[in-house]
């Protein structure tokens, strides 16, 4: 599949804010969002070419090479941003359920050995973190999926520049 992005300079791939040169300037929001728009029918097994077309006087080799590197360092970058976040997110749901898990033994284990109101009360923490690692792992990590598909794709994706 192919994408075809119109630009009327090398400046509108990047933040109007960064003065930086090419290779290491901030992507553009507006291509970012962009981006996700023109994406939304792609499917992770397409393979991607995204092509960008300027006027011939503007073309120069040498900047689209940078920008063509730079662009794929950013989107490589943040799809293992992302693939770390869902780790982290994993873990920490992880975490939460045995911790919850843990305090539900314990609260059994005290009322079995002593009935009190203590061992009631442990009941609730105990569903806290249990229900709250649940929601940690369903909720969060769905959004994290899109994010990391949408990344991943941009990752591989083919980038040329054309003459308009």
């Amino acid at each position: 599949m192919e994408i075809l992005i119109g630009l009327e300079s090398y400046d509108d791939l990047f933040s109007d804010f960064d003065i930086r040169n090419f290779g290491e300037r901030t992507i553009s929001k507006d291509f970012l969002d962009e981006m996700t728009l023109r994406m939304a029918k792609v499917n992770a097994s397409d393979k991607l070419k995204i092509i960008f077309v300027l006027t011939k006087e503007q073309r120069n080799e040498e900047y689209e090479a940078i920008i063509i590197s730079r662009i794929s360092k950013f989107f490589s970058y943040r799809f293992t941003r992302y693939r770390q976040k869902d780790r982290k997110i994993k873990w920490l749901s992880a975490i939460f359920i045995g911790f919850g898990l843990l305090l539900l033994v314990a609260a059994n284990f005290v009322h079995n050995l002593i009935p009190t109101l203590f061992a009631d009360f442990l009941l609730i923490p105990s569903w806290f973190f249990v229900w709250s690692g649940l929601e940690k792992y369903i909720s969060s990590r769905e959004k994290l999926n899109r994010k990391k598909r949408h990344y991943g794709i941009l990752r591989v994706a083919k980038y040329e520049f054309r003459d308009k």
